[in-house]
């Protein structure tokens, strides 16, 4: 079985951020310091990867925290 597209955001996030214990599924681009551009650049680029697609820069620039991400990412596998 394949991990949810959660499960794979989550290992996207531990990857760019390395973070381990903290709750990923709250971060914002707001509220996490560690959240800057360059931070931004390799989320697109991992999830670009990760999920097979390209995003364009005003998608990239509208994916500000862990949930749209994901809700973006199921709308595109539906």
């Amino acid at each position: 079985m394949l991990p949810s597209v959660e499960e794979r955001v989550i290992e996207i996030f531990m990857a760019v951020f390395t973070c381990e214990d903290q709750d990923i599924s709250s971060l914002t681009r707001n509220n996490y310091d560690k959240w800057d551009s360059m931070a931004q650049t390799s989320l697109a680029i991992c999830i670009e990867e990760e999920f097979d697609l390209a995003l364009d820069f005003d998608t990239v620039e509208e994916l500000d925290s862990f949930e749209y991400i994901v809700a973006y990412l199921e709308s595109k596998n539906d």
